[in-house]
């Protein structure tokens, strides 16, 4: 039976390992380990208590072997480790944190990063040594916010500030990092739609960082304050967080301007972003001129700063400019993009700002193809990470539908209002949301003349505004186009009923000259009146006729209502050849006539 000689050769051997890692010596260590290993093998065999010195043995080992490159093996022997501390329910507090963050350290090396963030997270409570757990939380956030995993990287960095702000509170040198790590998790907070909370985060850090002795961390803090005061809604504070950060950058930059270039042009860029909002775009614009003249060509700070210069550009009708600009931000992105993913995010936002240039172009084809590369980008994040990336993939999703229906693929369109509503449900969402969707799909039918799939949507949409109860025109659009697939399918009379629904929910508006659904009363209107003549009923439809003009002549003037109120006349011109007053009819034929004369429509 092995004696007491073999425990202590065992720690002597577990010692002498942490030298030689202490000195760089790690083949020497990896030896050194593997023979207290072997040791404490030998020692849990006979007795089991001693898998509580294993455990950690092996942890350690880990290190040795990873330096040395035998990383399967070290990954191996951590995750041994933690299964040993698990199998034996092991209660001393050290063991289970110095296995887990073992475990952690070797995941991180093979990146596998969803699975070392467990382990990390593991390895918190009671952590043997905070001082180095929190540095690697810290890098292990900015490793999955790196591939997307914007909601994950919140949650450990979140654990990072805890262990400084615990550090801090017996070492004024933690100050600075808990207040870095504060700026971190409030962009991490705000990047997920949590914007109190990231409002919280960033005032905390704000005076955390007064009690640093470098102003480094206070412009900093006051950058993330700025934004996360915009994110809040709190604009005009947030102008006056930004331009305290860049008064400070300033004061820096003038000390030493090489060290602190970058950190002042991204002041001035935050700054453009807060002005942008409050419609001071001249100065927006220039703000975002400086930051990017500032920072390095081909970088990706550059590129984020012609972003914004594009949108400000575009604020000012320079949309050629702003197009260009654009153009030039996207190409950046995508040749860093491969090595860095982190950046897929910001591609696809200044993909669907470019893709809004070129249809405000008239550029159709361009935007669509531009727009759905957007939304390709932004649903490969979604899919990793759901939660801060579903709402720009729905914009997004919207937008492609909307910019392919433009240039008449449907079919495109269609899977886009698919897709969109397929992420919708799968977020738990319902009412309007959903229902919208739902009536772009069905829109999308009709265009590939699918009316009996496009049917089946708009009777799924129809019955959740029912439920909804809200809002009316919503509701009445889905029955408008209800009736007209009903109609198309050779179904007449259902679509006069469904449209004489849709028409009694919108007719609380019909004298409101002020109502944006106005417009939508008359179509209604109008498809009525087209639906009654197929089905014999000439009275109903000269009615249904006479409605639609006579809102249409209220309407204010310009092309678009000029031509929908000579569609409106040529329908009533129609009735009235039916009923056989074809003077009548002639007379309203001219007028219609007479205001295809006019403007060109838009």
């Amino acid at each position: 039976m092995p004696g007491p000689w073999l425990h202590h050769l065992a720690l002597l051997a577990v010692e002498r390992m942490n030298v030689l890692m202490d000195l760089d010596r790690h083949e020497m260590a990896r030896e050194a380990g593997a023979e207290a290993v072997g040791a404490f093998r030998v020692l849990a065999a006979e007795d089991a208590s001693y898998s509580g010195l294993l455990a950690p043995a092996l942890a350690q080992l880990s290190e040795p072997l990873a330096a040395t490159g035998h990383h399967q093996e070290a990954l191996g022997a951590a995750a041994e480790a933690v299964l040993i501390a698990d199998e034996m329910e092991i209660d001393d507090t050290w063991i289970r944190p110095l296995v887990q963050r073992s475990h952690g350290q070797r995941l991180v090396e093979h990146g596998d990063l969803l699975a070392a963030k467990d382990a990390y997270l593991a390895a918190v409570p009671n952590a043997d040594d905070p001082a180095r757990l929190a540095p690697e939380l810290h890098h292990l956030s900015h490793l999955l916010a790196g591939c997307g995993w914007i909601s994950q990287a919140a949650e450990v960095v979140a654990h990072a500030a805890s262990l400084c702000e615990q550090l801090a509170a017996t070492d004024p040198e933690w100050t600075a990092p808990y207040a870095d790590t504060l700026g971190w998790l409030a962009e991490l907070q705000s990047r997920c739609g949590r914007d109190e909370a990231a409002l919280r985060t960033a005032e905390l850090g704000v005076q955390i960082a007064g009690t640093a002795p470098d102003p480094v961390f206070m412009a900093k803090a006051l950058g993330h304050l700025g934004s996360s005061l915009a994110g809040a809604g709190l604009h005009e504070d947030a102008e006056k967080a930004s331009r305290a950060a860049l008064d400070l950058w300033q004061e820096l930059a003038e000390q030493d301007a090489e060290r602190h270039s970058h950190g002042l042009a991204g002041a001035w860029q935050n700054l453009g972003n807060r002005l942008g909002v409050l419609d001071r775009v001249e100065e927006a614009a220039a703000a975002a001129q400086r930051a990017a003249e500032q920072y390095d060509p081909g970088s990706s700070d550059r590129a984020n700063a012609l972003n914004s210069l594009s949108v400000r550009l575009q604020q000012l009708g320079r949309l050629p400019a702003a197009r260009d600009t654009a153009y030039e931000a996207v190409a950046i992105y995508e040749s860093l993009v491969e090595a860095e993913p982190r950046l897929r995010p910001e591609l696809a936002a200044v993909l669907g700002n470019l893709a809004g240039y070129h249809s405000a172009l008239g550029e159709r084809e361009e935007a669509a193809t531009t727009s759905n590369r957007a939304a390709s980008v932004l649903y490969d994040l979604y899919s990793d990470d759901p939660e801060p990336f579903q709402a720009d993939l729905l914009r997004m999703l919207r937008t492609t539908a909307d910019h392919l229906t433009a240039i008449g693929r449907f079919d495109f369109a269609a899977e886009a209002a698919k897709l969109r509503a397929d992420v919708i449900e799968a977020g738990g969402g319902r009412g309007v949301e959903l229902a919208e969707a739902l009536a772009d799909l069905g829109g999308s039918l009709i265009g590939l003349a699918r009316f009996d799939a496009a049917a089946q949507v708009f009777e799924r949409a129809e019955a959740m505004c029912q439920d909804m109860g809200e809002p009316a025109a919503l509701h009445a659009f889905v029955l408008d186009r209800l009736a007209w697939c009903r109609f198309q399918l050779g179904r007449p009379a259902e679509a006069v009923r469904l449209a004489r629904r849709g028409i009694g929910l919108l007719e609380p508006i019909q004298a409101d000259d002020q109502s944006p659904h106005l417009p939508e009363l008359a179509e209604l209107l109008d498809d009525l009146c087209g639906y009654l003549q197929v089905c014999g009923r000439p009275l109903e439809a000269l009615e249904a006729a006479g409605r639609a003009v006579g809102i249409r002549e209220r309407l204010a003037g310009g092309p678009r209502h000029r031509e929908a109120l000579g569609q409106s006349l040529r329908k009533l011109a129609g009735v009235l050849s039916q009923l056989g007053r074809h003077s009548q009819a002639e007379e309203i034929m001219l007028r219609a006539d007479r205001l295809g004369e006019g403007p060109s429509t838009e």
